[in-house]
């Protein structure tokens, strides 16, 4: 402004113009950078929300994985609970058929009754003979 013109000078009008102009680039500049960042964060999200659905899936798989293993070992434990608790597994049964067998029940029947082999029960009986004392 000139001296007690109150009215601006081309020179103090292109000093103002320039320095808005100025400030406005740097407006919009940031905006674009926000922008950018903005999509670049919105870009990282959704690949960490893909990454967190993958593992989820993943674990997913594997809790059940974990309880078909744990039914499967629960069926196969409570198989030798029920051969243990009948008398089919080891001495015990063994034991019982030569008694059978000590009361005259036939080979076949005793090995029909504890669902054994006929030939394991027919061996039986053959070694209880032989090794009976005798009077």
């Amino acid at each position: 402004m000139t001296m007690g013109s109150g009215v601006p000078h081309f020179g103090e009008l292109a000093i103002i113009g320039g320095a808005a102009l100025t400030g406005l680039s740097v407006g919009v500049s940031s905006l674009v950078l926000h922008w950018r960042d903005g999509s670049a964060q919105r870009l990282e999200a959704a690949k960490l929300r893909s990454e967190v659905e993958v593992m989820r899936a993943a674990c997913l798989r594997q809790s059940a994985q974990a309880a078909e293993d744990r039914q499967a070992a629960e069926r196969i434990s409570q198989a030798h609970v029920e051969l243990l608790r009948d008398g089919r597994l080891g001495m015990p049964v063994r034991a019982r058929a030569l008694g059978m067998l000590r009361t005259g029940m036939s080979a076949d029947t005793a090995a029909a009754e504890l669902g054994l082999a006929k030939s394991e029960v027919r061996l039986l009986a053959k070694m209880g003979t032989l090794l009976a004392p005798r009077n």
